[in-house]
């Protein structure tokens, strides 16, 4: 439920409120958005914006910062190259999309609201985490290795940070980019001791105001040939990216892919009459897995026995890479503030 403007929280009152569950939605995988696959394959070729991605993993998720809820929706997008110049060597990029209804502007300068997105690595944007014998290759490792506490303290620290860094900036939307890394470096500097993360980078970057990318123009999506977001009528922005170097051997391979990224979305008002309060504060954690799954995968392991329905994406097996298994998606959720 949205929140009434006329709630104003301070601190002390948002932390002692804070709670956090696992998200229900859904994984996301080609086999929703209907990627193409390469050509006597069951290999996802899932092209856009001239960038291909041989994996994905999509979940959406509300926000309750205006009427009814902001709908949003993360893509997760694993671009992986063999070197030209050097056969052994390969690069990952993980690329971040954020997907928003058609009716929605976030670089409008007119919107009554703010909002930053986060992710966390590790030194040479190593993935936090990478679980490859997890029981159920669709459950979450991220979230269980960080832990609820962890997850918690993070949202709750994005807050605290927010209030002392944004109070002096709020007003200006032109710096909305620096109140975002701003904040993420503050929450890095202070990361909390509940989380089992050595040396974590946090990389904050904004999703509204000037400063924030625009969705996918039509003629940059002249080049595409598939649209990985739920639902598909989505505007899709590329909102981050970070690249991997790695071997083509397994013990380097297999964690650049198949990793696990944190990432957060932060969105708030700001009260008009103190700039030194918020209002509406939500914080969104998510896991974000990639899945190599296609229809083309997914129809023959059907045709195999597995009785796999398509539409059940909770319980969906894909061909992975190499002997790498099938990772997906998964979902936690950080609200501070009435919901």
């Amino acid at each position: 439920m949205y929140q009434s403007s006329q709630h104003i929280f301070t601190l002390s009152y948002l932390l002692a409120i804070s709670t956090i569950s696992r998200a229900a939605d859904d994984i996301g995988t080609c086999v929703d958005v209907e990627c193409p696959v390469v050509p006597n394959s069951s290999a996802a070729n899932c092209i856009v914006a001239n960038q291909t991605f041989t994996s994905i993993g999509i979940v959406d998720y509300s926000v309750p910062i205006t009427e009814g809820g902001l709908d949003l929706s993360w893509t997760l997008g694993i671009d992986d190259q063999i070197l030209e110049s050097d056969q052994y060597q390969r690069e990952v990029e993980r690329v971040l999309y954020l997907g928003t209804s058609p009716d929605v502007d976030l670089t409008s300068k007119d919107l009554d609201y703010f909002g930053c997105g986060f992710y966390i690595t590790l030194p040479d944007n190593d993935n936090v985490v990478f679980e490859p014998n997890r029981t159920d290759s669709l459950s979450p490792a991220c979230g269980d290795v960080l832990g609820n506490q962890c997850t918690l303290n993070l949202g709750t620290d994005l807050v605290s940070n927010a209030i002392e860094i944004a109070r002096n900036s709020l007003d200006s939307v032109a710096n909305q980019a620096t109140t975002c890394s701003s904040i993420a470096s503050a929450v890095q500097s202070n990361f909390p001791s509940s989380c089992t993360i050595t040396s974590p980078q946090v990389h904050g970057f904004p999703l509204t105001g000037a400063g924030a990318a625009k969705p996918i123009s039509a003629s940059e999506n002249s080049t595409s040939n598939c649209h990985p977001t739920i639902p598909r009528s989505n505007q899709l922005t590329r909102v981050a990216s970070y690249k991997i170097s790695a071997s083509v051997y397994y013990n380097e391979t297999a964690p650049a892919i198949l990793g696990e990224t944190p990432v957060m979305s932060f969105f708030w008002k700001q009260d008009g009459s103190n700039s030194s309060l918020i209002q509406s504060p939500s914080v969104n954690f998510q896991c974000l897995f990639a899945s190599p799954m296609t229809t083309v995968g997914n129809n023959t392991m059907t045709n195999n026995g597995t009785d796999d329905d398509i539409n059940g994406a909770s319980e969906r097996y894909g061909a992975g890479f190499g002997v790498l298994s099938t990772v997906a998606l998964a979902a936690f959720l950080l609200t501070c503030g009435i919901v």
